[in-house]
């Protein structure tokens, strides 16, 4: 059995979509990687997929921190380093390079990720289809199925490597249709 595809999220990118009020100060920020990573979490895994989220280092800290909550891998760059750098080493650092998918919309990010192998999704594309998916699933439960719980009705389902496929797919041909990349939103 294959394993899934392992997701890295260019954190601040993605978060400056999923929340375009966020300001610079400490504890917004620390308020807003928490909604970030709660959002994720609600991603179930059912076919191996892990996420990975990129931040650039704290300030203070002079090295990278690395922490897991739940089924999501957290990462903060050393201050030497920035964010981008780091999903780029991790990029590098993976045998079978097909089964990730970077969430950015750094276009020189996404290049380079796409240069080495890797699949890449615009995270305005990401969140949209986050959003879209969990519409979806507290419209529609499972035939059969019980209704779910509030909460519960709030977490999209993890995409599938078909999906994700499918995603890239319908990605680049819209970015043939536009005549080019999106800009970064973040």
């Amino acid at each position: 059995m294959s394993r899934g595809a392992r997701v890295l999220v260019d954190g601040y990118n993605l978060l400056g979509v999923l929340r375009p009020d966020l300001g610079s100060r400490a504890d917004a920020l620390e308020s807003a990687r928490a909604f970030l990573i709660a959002r994720l979490q609600g991603l179930p895994t059912p076919r191996g997929e892990t996420y990975v989220v990129v931040f650039d280092g704290r300030s203070g800290l002079g090295r990278s921190a690395k922490r897991r909550e739940g089924a999501i891998e957290i990462i903060f760059s050393d201050e030497s380093e920035k964010a981008d750098d780091l999903v780029l080493r991790l990029v590098r650092g993976e045998r079978d390079r097909s089964r990730l998918l970077v969430v950015t919309s750094d276009r020189e990010l996404a290049g380079e990720a796409r240069r080495l192998g890797a699949r890449t999704v615009s995270s305005e594309e990401f969140a949209r289809r986050l959003a879209e998916r969990r519409e979806g699933t507290a419209r529609a439960p499972k035939a059969g199925a019980a209704a779910p719980a509030a909460a519960e009705s709030e977490k999209p389902p993890a995409p599938s490597r078909r999906e994700v496929d499918e995603w890239e797919r319908e990605f680049r041909e819209r970015e043939s249709r536009e005549g080019g990349e999106r800009k970064p939103g973040a």
